[in-house]
């Protein structure tokens, strides 16, 4: 199927033999039903690789330390971010935490910020020509939940 039938790929990207992909025939002399396709490259996606987590001690409403990982397959492009959306986090009062560039210990990262209308961490990432994980650990103990 060329692509100027203007057929996309899914928002979310397609994962490594998704079997969610399949192929069936109605042919009257072979009939098959739905079979998931076994061999798909992925594209734009994590994969079953994103994991949070925080402090040990973490309670509501205080600080903390949040980790993530993930594992992009495909690359990473100077201008892209990947974004985490954390619903009902806050910034800590007096702390200004919309740059947190500083606050990052992986050399895959080369910026953060929050932003708290929209309760997001954005990452940009340093452009790589092929997958890898990223395990980053903002060393600040904000934003909280």
């Amino acid at each position: 199927m060329p692509s100027k039938s203007q057929i996309a790929l899914p928002a979310e990207g397609v994962r490594t033999s998704d079997a969610a992909l399949k192929i069936w025939t109605n042919d009257p002399d072979g009939p098959v039903s739905n079979t998931p396709i076994f061999q798909t490259p992925p594209v734009g996606s994590f994969e079953t690789s994103p994991a949070l987590a925080f402090d040990a001690d973490a309670r509501p409403g205080a600080p903390t330390l949040i980790l993530f990982a993930f594992t992009p397959r495909m690359r990473i492009l100077v201008g892209e971010h990947v974004t985490l959306t954390l619903p009902g986090f806050t910034c800590a009062t007096g702390f200004a935490c919309g740059s947190l560039t500083a606050a990052l210990s992986s050399s895959a990262l080369s910026g953060a910020s929050w932003g708290q209308a929209a309760t997001q961490l954005v990452f940009a990432l340093t452009p790589s020509p092929k997958p890898y994980t990223l395990n980053p650990t903002p060393q600040t103990k904000n934003p909280k939940p």
